[in-house]
């Protein structure tokens, strides 16, 4: 029996169908076309979950050019058959690179002059980073540096770093990363030049790669068991159409040094999707060996029980209902070149390389 994952019970208010009534009253997000159009986008990480769906969406929005860019020839390469569907209306260019090269990113910039960016491209996944701390933690330093060194050199008009509520009083690698980069977009968002810099963040998307759902949908085909880190353990989720679509919408609405975040409705519990997706595949818990069962092993490193989607008592409303801007205070007195060389330099010690991030974020 096949296992519907798409749309489970708490997604019900981010299906692409829902009513009004479901969505808590608000209709679904449309960005603003006018931005968008006869302009040229550049996207990295763009055969990423996040980064094609941002594809899709914008190639609908009668821009000019779409400029993408991965380092994973697979995913490039089918991206690009799945563009196919465009190319008549719109000049379509990809490029098989690593966005850790200033060199060939400025290349890039500096043939297309893109007008909007979106900078998706980073390492995900809280474990795999943890484990691989350093090369995790660099990816998404430097990529983002060179994203804002090349928007602004080549006077791109909006530069959007898509961040994650794991930069939220991080613990994890990927969190401190993350949250570093979001301190990078502040430091050049700062300088009030030609370009704007702005973030958004969110939590979980339903479907994107190696997501939860993905995980238990895996667990159930090798075996009858699923599982799972504690019964208490909460994230927050939607759809990826939704999420992107609130993207293009901040990105219309958004102003130099703006972080902002996305209203995700409730947090849900672990325990309970994974009941749900059971319960879909009519299967009860029993001794039986056809029966899916249910193991907790505990949080494993750099995982939290809850995530939050920003700091406290720093966050106020923006002209659309699902957005949220977050006002806080960071000091954005740090040269990010030093701060750089100074992780390089301690890559062989995990102590001071976290020390480092932290001082830089804090």
């Amino acid at each position: 029996m096949k296992t519907q994952l798409k749309y489970p019970f708490f997604a019900k208010r981010w299906r692409p169908s829902a009513t009004k009534k479901e969505r808590g009253g608000l209709g679904p997000p449309r960005p603003c076309v006018a931005l968008f159009e006869k302009k040229c986008i550049l996207i990295t990480g763009a055969a990423g979950s996040i980064g094609k769906e941002i594809c899709y969406k914008v190639s609908k929005l009668k821009i000019r050019k779409l400029i993408i860019i991965d380092n994973d020839e697979y995913r490039l390469s089918k991206l690009n058959r799945e563009l196919n569907i465009f190319k008549e209306k719109i000049e379509i260019k990809d490029y098989l690179l690593d966005v850790n090269s200033f060199e060939d990113i400025d290349k890039i910039f500096i043939n297309h002059k893109p007008d909007i960016v979106f900078h998706t491209a980073a390492s995900k996944h809280v474990d795999l980073v943890e484990k691989n701390w350093f090369f995790g933690s660099m990816n998404n330093i430097i990529s983002t540096f060179n994203i804002c060194k090349c928007s602004e050199k080549n006077k791109v008009k909006k530069t959007i770093f898509i961040s994650t509520d794991k930069a939220v009083e991080p613990i994890n690698f990927l969190g401190l990363s993350k949250s570093a980069g979001e301190k990078i977009i502040k430091i050049f968002a700062v300088k009030k030049l030609y370009s704007e810099f702005s973030i958004v963040r969110f939590g979980n998307v339903i479907g994107s790669s190696g997501s939860l759902l993905d995980s238990i949908k895996d667990q159930i085909k090798i075996s009858n068991v699923i599982n799972v880190t504690d019964k208490n353990m909460t994230r927050y989720f939607m759809t990826i159409s939704d999420a992107v679509s609130l993207v293009l919408v901040s990105t219309s609405i958004s102003s130099n040094g703006d972080c902002h975040v996305l209203n995700m409705g409730e947090p849900v519990k672990i325990i309970d999707i994974v009941n749900s997706i059971i319960k879909q595949k009519n299967l009860e818990q029993s001794n039986n060996d056809l029966s899916v069962k249910i193991r907790f092993i505990g949080k494993r490193p750099g995982e939290k029980l809850h995530e939050k989607l920003y700091y406290d008592n720093c966050i106020e409303k923006t002209s659309n209902e699902l957005i949220f801007n977050e006002k806080r205070y960071t000091n954005i007195n740090f040269d990010i070149n030093s701060f750089i060389l100074k992780l390089t330099e301690n890559k062989n010690s995990i102590n001071s390389f976290r020390n480092i991030l932290n001082n830089f974020i804090n």
